[in-house]
């Protein structure tokens, strides 16, 4: 038996979370879940505790798994989380990274309802200083831009983004979530957002600003993320955050890798 508590320290979207590995009986499975969190997260790690208040994270042994049915018998649920009190979950050594990265999503769209964040469905590179982040339905090209781009452009995401206001200006913060493309180097920085495109594919290779806020707001509700406990706070961010920035533009772009170098240069 492993009698020693293991700690891994994350920090997302400037949120503190401790991950606290208790003693098992069966060390094969915890050393293994601790692999695949140092594989997947190590970007987000940090050395020491933050000061300020997180939440944790207690992973402990679950040996009489709790299996749910319905009432035909053809679906099974095994419980793998635990909200146990304010600031603290439990989960257990039979899990994956894939149901860990589903309970810190939780964790964050808590943190960010009540801290003016949100996240949202795209990709996004980095031009100097600023995120350039890239909308649209499914198959509109999110990937492929980023893709094209990233010879010149540093990719900071390909499937899933923070934006997040912080003393009145807006950041992108990448999410641990898994993207498409599992090469996106992610990290706990943050980056001032830029420019906002929606894409068209098209073989013009122009950009246009949307005046229309209308327009603008149809568009975003299709790409973010929130869930009925937390719609409003977050539709309110939205909206604020459309009505006082002017960064978004429709982007009609081919496959051309040349052009699409020329029309952001």
């Amino acid at each position: 038996m492993i009698k020693t508590v293991k700690t891994i320290n994350l920090k997302i979207a400037n949120f503190p979370i401790k991950l606290v590995f208790h003693p098992t009986d069966w060390p094969a499975n915890r050393d293994h879940l601790i692999q695949e969190v140092l594989f997947m997260l190590s970007g987000f790690m940090v050395k020491t505790s933050p000061k300020k208040t997180g939440i944790k994270i207690h992973f402990i042994d679950r040996l009489n798994l709790n299996i749910l049915s319905n009432k035909a018998g053809n679906k099974n649920f095994i419980n793998f989380y635990e909200y146990r009190r304010k600031k603290s979950y439990t989960s257990f050594y039979h899990i994956g990274i894939i149901q860990l990265n589903i309970i810190i999503r939780t964790i964050l769209q808590n943190f960010l309802a009540d801290s003016n964040g949100l996240i949202i469905h795209g990709s996004a590179v980095l031009n100097g200083r600023q995120a350039y982040i890239f909308l649209g339905r499914s198959g509109a090209g999110k990937s492929t831009i980023m893709n094209l781009l990233a010879d010149k452009y540093k990719p900071l995401a390909d499937d899933t983004i923070i934006i997040k206001k912080e003393n009145k200006r807006y950041y992108l913060y990448q999410t641990p979530m898994m993207d498409k493309q599992a090469w996106v180097k992610k990290t706990s920085r943050k980056y001032a957002v830029g420019k906002l495109f929606f894409l068209r594919q098209k073989d013009s290779y122009t950009c246009k600003k949307i005046k229309n806020k209308n327009s603008i707001t149809k568009k975003m509700i299709k790409v973010f993320f929130t869930n009925k406990n937390h719609s409003k706070k977050q539709m309110k961010f939205l909206l604020e955050f459309i009505s006082r920035n002017d960064l978004f533009y429709d982007l009609y772009s081919g496959l051309d890798k040349k052009k699409v170098f020329d029309l952001f240069s």
